[in-house]
């Protein structure tokens, strides 16, 4: 038939880069887990990852000062390990918190 045009496919979608490193915690907070062990590691880096700057730097200098006598440093480390993985507690639970209104306003 003359009259017919031959109707061609539609052009594909492109296909997007698959990322380099998958996101596990978009809709959550930091992780505790994560800030305690960042606060293992170096006294207020748990709090700096839970968003808390000024209390990172003073566990920071208080268990600094606390390992010049040994003991009390090793105390006031695992207070700063607890203190963080509170903080992040807190921290994701303030983010879910929206996150549920909207899910029972519907």
């Amino acid at each position: 038939m003359p009259g017919r045009q031959k109707l061609s496919p539609p052009p594909a979608a492109p296909l997007s880069p698959a990322p380099l490193v998958p996101v596990v915690r978009t809709l959550h907070g930091p992780s505790p887990l994560l800030a305690g062990l960042l606060s293992a590691l170096v006294p207020g880096a748990g709090h700096l990852y839970a968003e808390r700057p000024v209390a990172a730097i003073l566990w920071f200098v208080i268990v600094g000062l606390g390992y010049t006598l040994l003991l009390p440093g090793l105390i006031l480390h695992l207070f700063s390990i607890a203190s963080a993985t509170s903080s992040a507690r807190r921290l994701e639970a303030a983010r879910a918190r929206p996150l549920l209104a909207s899910f029972t306003a519907r």
